[in-house]
């Protein structure tokens, strides 16, 4: 690939950004079907990575929209365009797919098993993976396989499960997977105080504060204030 075409493919990126900033998301998805036509005929595992994040960002508009079958069908090919590659912004894509996957049918009528499912694939491809990017979609399909277990009133796979999250996350120096291991603390201190049980709901907001009261950013400190504030009020029966 040369450096031209890849400016190019650059450039046509920044184009569909400003479609998707006005609004206009049958152009925006135009543009992505020129990134994947022109990136289909040429091999190099560069082109390769173009076009896949062509067909994810196609099947957000896709789904945005309405269009549930056919976005779920671009995160497909997503996943069978990577195949076995083994480079990190490739497997990024392909985790990218399946969790976004796993989201559309998560909002169909009984998809919840089918989604619970791929989050689990998504979990063992990816588990091991010693890039922080892809640990960040593995422990968002973690956090989104516990929030639907709650929603069904699992609440005892719901907690097994976010605490799978600070078992794998908890020592991450990462920002983004540190967000993820407070967001799973705050659901299940959350969850815990929907079934009335004040003092597991109380020992996930002190994790948070045990972690994050020292972090500087604002996500962190906000999940920290949210903590405390919970954690302050009280059931009267």
């Amino acid at each position: 690939m040369t450096v031209q075409s890849e400016t190019e493919i650059n450039e046509l990126f920044e184009r569909a950004r400003t479609c998707a900033r006005l609004g206009s998301p049958e152009e925006e998805q135009k543009i992505y079907d020129t990134i994947i036509t022109r990136c289909s005929e040429n091999p190099s595992p560069q082109m390769r990575i173009f076009a896949a994040k062509a067909l994810l960002n196609k099947g957000v508009v896709l789904g945005s929209n309405g269009h549930t079958q056919a976005a779920r069908e671009v995160c497909d090919k997503v996943v069978h365009m990577i195949g076995n590659a083994q480079d990190s912004e490739s497997r990024e894509c392909a985790a990218i797919a399946l969790v976004n996957k796993a989201i559309l049918l998560s909002r169909e009528p009984g998809g919840t098993g089918a989604a619970i499912s791929v989050y689990d694939e998504v979990a063992s491809l990816f588990g091991d993976a010693p890039s922080p990017r892809i640990a960040a979609q593995v422990a968002k399909a973690l956090c989104n396989k516990a929030n639907l277990y709650a929603a069904q009133g699992e609440t005892d796979h719901a907690c097994e499960t976010y605490d799978g999250v600070v078992a794998r996350f908890g020592n991450a120096s990462a920002l983004e997977l540190k967000k993820w291991v407070a967001r799973a603390l705050f659901n299940k201190g959350v969850l815990f105080g929907r079934v009335m049980d004040r003092d597991a709901s109380h020992a996930a907001y002190d994790e948070i504060i045990r972690r994050f009261e020292t972090e500087e950013d604002a996500e962190l400190k906000d999940y920290v204030a949210k903590a405390q504030f919970n954690k302050g009020m009280s059931y009267h029966f």
